[in-house]
C-alpha cells in the first residue's frame, strides 16, 4: 500500500540507490498499472546471491509522486521530462545490454552537418525566408537563391537584402555579408548595389556598385572586378538587348557598340543569385553572370555564417547551399592541440620581467590564431617574458612589469623591453600613450553608464590612484609610438590590425623593418 502523499503536493528529496557491481537483472517503471498517471519510481533487483523461491525485492530510488506534478509550471514539465529520460537510461544500465539498434525500416538521423541543405515553399516562408547553415561555410561553398523583386507602388524604395548573418539574434546577430541592391529609391536616383559588414556592432565603409566597372588599378578579388558594369533598365529595350546579345552569341558576331548588360534585378522578373567564396572573397552571379565581388573584412571567418537570410520587397521560391563543410569547426580547432609549436610552455617558477595579457572574445578565434603565428611566437620560448590570453585564473606568477593589450595589437616586445630598461630601476612608472586630461564620454559610441564605468581604462586609473595614495608615487610616461588609432612606422605597438595585417607586420619586422601594413 503507497504511503499517503504530503500536504500541500510537496517534494520529498530524492534517495540515492547505490550501483552495485553484483546486479544482474533490474525492472524500472514509472507508468501505474492502473493508469497512465506516473508512480514513485522504484527497481526491482536479483543479485548473484539469490537463491531459489526467494523473490526479488523492490528498491524505491525516490519517493516523488509524478502524479502530484501539475506539469504547467515549466520547473514541473522539466521534473517529469527527467523521469523519463531518466528511466530509460537507469533501465538501459541496469540491464548490462546496449539500447537496441533501431529498426530496418527508421531512418537515420541525418548528419550534423551535412553537405547540402535547402528550403523552399511554405518550409521556407515558415522560417523566414533564412536558411540555417549548420556548420558553416568553407572555400568553395555556394548558395543559390531563386526570387524575384516585388513591384512597389508609386515612388516607394524597391530593395532588398541577402545576408550572411553570424550566431545570435535579430540585429545582435553579425552581418558577415550584407547585399543590397536598390532598385529603386537609393539618394542617387540610380539602381545600385550596395555591400557591407557589421562587425561588433559596428557597419563599415559600404562598397557601392552603381553601373560603371572597377577601374583597370584597383584591387581584385580572385581576379575578378569587385562591381560590373551595367546599364539603366529600359522596358522593352531590355529585351532588344538580351535579344541582340543572344543573337551575336549564336553568330560568332562581337558588337562593341552594343550596350552592357542590365541592371541585374527588375520587377516581377525572376532571378537566379548564386552566392559563391573564393580564397580573397565572397562572388555574387545573376543569372549565370559575375555582377559584383566583395573582399573579405577583419573579425570574420567562413566557418562564423549561421544561416543565410533574405528580406525586403522580393519574393523567394527556394534557397539551396551546397559543398558546406561536413566537419564542425570545433573539431578542426582540436586538433591544434597537437601542434606543438602554437602551444604555450608551462609557467615558470621563478619571477619573470613582463607579464603581457592579452584580452580576446570567444568568438575571435582568427585574431587569437594570428597572434600565436606573429609577434607571441618571440616570447613562446622566452625565461623573462610571458604572453597569455585570459582566460581563468589558475596560478599566480610573480611579474616584475605587466603589460595590457587587446587581440587587434601587434607588439614589438624586444623594443618595449628596451624602453622599460631606461626607466630607473625601482621606480613606479605607468608607461604607454596617456590621454590626458581626458573628459568623460557621457553619449555616443563609447558612451559608459555609471553601474559600468569602473572597467578597463577608468578601473586601471583608480587603481594607479590609489596606489599613489597608500604606496609610493608612479611617474606616467607618454609615447606616442604606442599607437591607438592604428599604425605609424616605427611603433612599439600597432591597433586595430587584421589577421592579415598581423601576418604582413611580422614578415616585414623579421626583414628590419618596422612599418605598417595597409592591406586588411
Amino acid at each position: 500500500m503507497r504511503r499517503p502523499r504530503r500536504a500541500g503536493g510537496r517534494l520529498r528529496p530524492l534517495m540515492l540507490l547505490p550501483f552495485a557491481a553484483l546486479l544482474s537483472v533490474a525492472t524500472f517503471s514509472l507508468h501505474s498499472p492502473g493508469g497512465p498517471g506516473l508512480v514513485p519510481a522504484t527497481v526491482t533487483v536479483a543479485t548473484s546471491t539469490d537463491t531459489d523461491g526467494i523473490p526479488p525485492h523492490r528498491l524505491a530510488i525516490s519517493r516523488i509522486d509524478l502524479r502530484a506534478l501539475n506539469a504547467t509550471p515549466p520547473i514541473h514539465a522539466a521534473a517529469v521530462r527527467a523521469f523519463r529520460s531518466g528511466g530509460r537510461l537507469l533501465h538501459d544500465a541496469l540491464a548490462g545490454s546496449p539500447a537496441a539498434p533501431p529498426p530496418a525500416g527508421s531512418n537515420p538521423d541525418p548528419p550534423r552537418c551535412p553537405p547540402s541543405v535547402d528550403l523552399s515553399g511554405a518550409k521556407l516562408r515558415a522560417e523566414g525566408n533564412a536558411l540555417a547553415l549548420p556548420c558553416g561555410l568553407a572555400l568553395g561553398s555556394h548558395v543559390t537563391v531563386v526570387g524575384s523583386p516585388l513591384r512597389v507602388a508609386g515612388n516607394a524604395v524597391a530593395h532588398f537584402a541577402v545576408e550572411l548573418r553570424g550566431a545570435g539574434e535579430g540585429d545582435e546577430a553579425a552581418r558577415i555579408l550584407h547585399f543590397n541592391p536598390r532598385l529603386r529609391g537609393d539618394w542617387s536616383g540610380r539602381p545600385v548595389i550596395e555591400q557591407n559588414t557589421r562587425f561588433r556592432g559596428q557597419w563599415g565603409p559600404a562598397l557601392r556598385c552603381e553601373g560603371w566597372r572597377s577601374r583597370p588599378d584597383e584591387e581584385t578579388v580572385d581576379g575578378l572586378v569587385k562591381c560590373e558594369q551595367w546599364s539603366g533598365n529600359y522596358g522593352r529595350k531590355l529585351e532588344e538587348l538580351k535579344k541582340m546579345w543572344l543573337l551575336n552569341r549564336v553568330t560568332g558576331q562581337r558588337n562593341n557598340g552594343l550596350i552592357d548588360w542590365p541592371y541585374p534585378f527588375v520587377e516581377d522578373e525572376m532571378f537566379v543569385l548564386t552566392l559563391s567564396t573564393g580564397l580573397e572573397g565572397y562572388h555574387v552571379q545573376v543569372d549565370g553572370r559575375h555582377v559584383t565581388s566583395f573582399p573579405y573584412r577583419v573579425g570574420f571567418i567562413l566557418e562564423d555564417a549561421a544561416m543565410l537570410s533574405v528580406g525586403g520587397n522580393v519574393d523567394i521560391q527556394s534557397i539551396v547551399a551546397g559543398s558546406l563543410p561536413t566537419a564542425h569547426p570545433s573539431n578542426v580547432q582540436r586538433n591544434l592541440e597537437f601542434l606543438t609549436e602554437l602551444k604555450a610552455p608551462p609557467l615558470p617558477e621563478e619571477p619573470i620581467e613582463l607579464f603581457i595579457g592579452i584580452l580576446s572574445a570567444g568568438s575571435h578565434f582568427t585574431e587569437r590564431m594570428a597572434v600565436r603565428r606573429s609577434w607571441m611566437s618571440s616570447v613562446r620560448n622566452s625565461s623573462i617574458t610571458m604572453a597569455r590570453f585570459f582566460v581563468a585564473l589558475t596560478r599566480v606568477v610573480s611579474a616584475k612589469h605587466i603589460m595590457k593589450c587587446d587581440d587587434d595589437t601587434f607588439v614589438r616586445v624586444d623594443s618595449v623591453m628596451d624602453n622599460v630598461k631606461k626607466i630607473p630601476y625601482g621606480k613606479s612608472f605607468y608607461l604607454g600613450n596617456i590621454n590626458y586630461y581626458h573628459r568623460p564620454m557621457r553619449e555616443g559610441k563609447w558612451a559608459v553608464s555609471i553601474e559600468l564605468f569602473k572597467m578597463e581604462d577608468v578601473s586601471m586609473g583608480m587603481w594607479v590612484g590609489q596606489f599613489i595614495a597608500t604606496v609610493k608615487a608612479v611617474e606616467y610616461i607618454h609615447n606616442l609610438r604606442f599607437c591607438q588609432f592604428g599604425c605609424v612606422d616605427d611603433y612599439l605597438t600597432a591597433h586595430y590590425q587584421s589577421p592579415g595585417q598581423m601576418a604582413c607586420l611580422w614578415d616585414k619586422l623579421g626583414q628590419g623593418r618596422p612599418q605598417c601594413c595597409n592591406a586588411r
